[in-house]
């Protein structure tokens, strides 16, 4: 695409590109989106414009930009959420249930089931868990790792939500 051309088209659709961004993200993050697929048709010399109306191609390259972005946005406060703090927020969740467990008025129920139907592995790591003894240790103690001990947790909370239902969770 001419520099002319390219131009016009920036001062004919600029805005209402920017305002259509503006649906899905930021006011930054729209300005960086629209002028990035500025900057993506004056590479491309209007190559793919030939065929198809530029009106229709720039909506469409703003559009994919937008989605592209909210996806590597949710990814990214995904993976900032499982690795902020001292735990792993799936860590964080069993932590919650074991403490649901610990203030229900059927305890000795529950430890009985846990005693008697949880398979010995998951006994072991969940009575533990409830003595504050931390992951680390637990795998220490077990001769096992510690994505062992959290995994095993987790299957034991399962076990337990599975029998006891919303009593736990």
């Amino acid at each position: 695409m001419e520099s002319k051309e390219l131009e016009h088209a920036f001062n004919a659709y600029y805005q209402m590109l920017y305002r259509f961004a503006r649906l899905a993200v930021s006011l930054e993050d729209a300005h960086d989106i629209v002028m990035g697929v500025f900057a993506r048709v004056a590479e491309e010399q209007g190559e793919t414009l030939k065929h198809n109306g530029i009106k229709y191609y720039l909506y469409m390259c703003v559009k994919n930009k937008c989605i592209d972005f909210i996806r590597r946005e949710e990814k990214f406060r995904s993976l900032r959420s499982l690795t902020t703090g001292r735990k792993w927020f799936h860590e964080e969740l069993v932590e919650i249930d074991i403490g649901r467990i610990d203030r229900s008025n059927s305890v000795s129920n529950m430890m009985d089931f846990i005693n008697k139907q949880l398979p010995t592995r998951m006994k072991e790591v969940i009575l533990l868990s409830l003595q504050d003894i931390s992951r680390k240790e637990i795998a220490l103690k077990l001769g096992v790792t510690e994505n062992t001990v959290r995994n095993t947790k987790a299957g034991a909370i399962k076990y337990l939500k599975l029998h006891y239902g919303a009593e736990i969770g």
